[in-house]
């Protein structure tokens, strides 16, 4: 028997996701051509090779001097909090300590996979099940009544790409979460998967890519969009998100992880109303 609660979370899931695939695919040429003119190429010099690699021994001691950080502190505001009184001015405190020490956890997580989330093995994956896995999974962990409704296309084919599956996954978790916290409940999230075939040299050349097939990964929202300014910093480390106003890591990891598999990052504002992304990664690096 389904539970009541249980029973409208089911429905819910279902009117918030809605899952097509798309016969004559995601991706017509016409796209592609147009695509070559109308998004911006993400860059971010300090995540490129070399000057990663040498910023990547910086970030690893800053991670483990967090690590070490963490460990002793993160046990003081549950230890405080069972000795101060209820009424004890200090509860505001111990709480703004706890805040703090969770953010470190994050930072500490996301320095963790920025110099380490490629060093997985690579495996053959189906992109568009992937995303669906990431998004279900993302809902229960949010609240469907949180989240705005979320269409998922795909190409009637499956898209397979051959990369670190972790890696993959927290790329699309990390896109998602940008485009949600963005937006709201009244707003639209739509993920495009599909196959991409760069067949001009010239057109290759305008996105920096070598022509042949890609593995097309497009997230669109109409929330609350970033100016020129801001998405130049959004794919670089530590920069203020002017999404949540705190210095973070932005999409610094979902950049290294598409430069890393040769792949590029395509972006476009819609005057600021929503955002566009486009992720292509190249099917023969295998």
């Amino acid at each position: 028997m389904l539970y009541p609660a249980v029973g409208l979370y089911l429905f819910v899931m279902s009117v918030v996701i809605q899952s097509e695939t798309v016969a004559k695919g995601c991706f017509t040429d016409a796209f592609v051509v147009n695509a070559a003119c109308t998004y911006r190429q993400a860059y971010c010099e300090a995540l490129e090779d070399p000057y990663f690699s040498r910023n990547c021994l910086t970030l690893r001691a800053i991670s483990h001097a967090l690590a070490n950080l963490i460990m002793p502190i993160s046990e003081y505001p549950r230890l405080l909090q069972s000795v101060l009184p209820d009424t004890s001015p200090g509860r505001g405190i111990v709480e703004k300590m706890g805040e703090a020490t969770e953010e470190l956890c994050y930072l500490h997580r996301e320095l963790v996979r920025l110099c380490h989330g490629l060093e997985g093995q690579s495996v053959e994956m189906d992109l568009a099940a992937l995303v669906s896995e990431v998004v279900h999974t993302l809902l229960e962990e949010v609240g469907a009544l949180l989240v705005p409704s979320i269409h998922i296309e795909s190409d009637a084919d499956p898209v397979y790409l051959f990369a670190p599956q972790e890696a993959i996954y927290h790329l699309i978790r990390d896109l998602c979460v940008r485009a949600i916290t963005a937006t709201s409940d009244q707003h639209q999230l739509i993920i495009r998967v599909g196959t991409v075939n760069l067949t001009s040299a010239a057109l290759g050349a305008e996105l920096e890519l070598t022509p042949g097939p890609y593995a097309a990964l497009r997230v669109t929202d109409d929330g609350k969009s970033l100016n020129d300014e801001e998405w130049a910093e959004c794919f670089c480390p530590f920069a203020r998100c002017a999404v949540n106003d705190h210095h973070d890591l932005g999409l610094s990891a979902v950049y290294r992880t598409v430069r890393h598999l040769q792949g590029t990052c395509l972006y476009q504002t819609r005057n600021r109303q929503g955002t566009d992304i486009l992720i292509l990664f190249p099917q023969t690096n295998r």
